[in-house]
């Protein structure tokens, strides 16, 4: 994931861009995604990712490009 992330905030800075936005799942409450786990395990995995970037710093707060929604 850490790599996905890194290779994400490189893009942005190829083209020269402010930022990107990232989202882990733009539709957690889906239909097709009720097998994937629990609220609270969604919530888990998204601060997990969250927190991989904010310690590489790649998160605009921190200085990288990704912006969180």
């Amino acid at each position: 994931m850490l790599k996905y992330l890194r290779a994400v905030d490189t893009a942005a800075t190829t083209r020269h861009l402010n930022a990107i936005h990232v989202s882990c799942n733009h539709e957690p409450n889906a239909e097709i995604d009720a097998g994937k786990g629990s609220p609270a395990q969604f919530v888990a995995a998204w601060r997990h990712v969250y927190q991989l970037a904010a310690d590489a710093r790649l998160n605009a707060r921190t200085g990288g490009r990704l912006r969180w929604v």
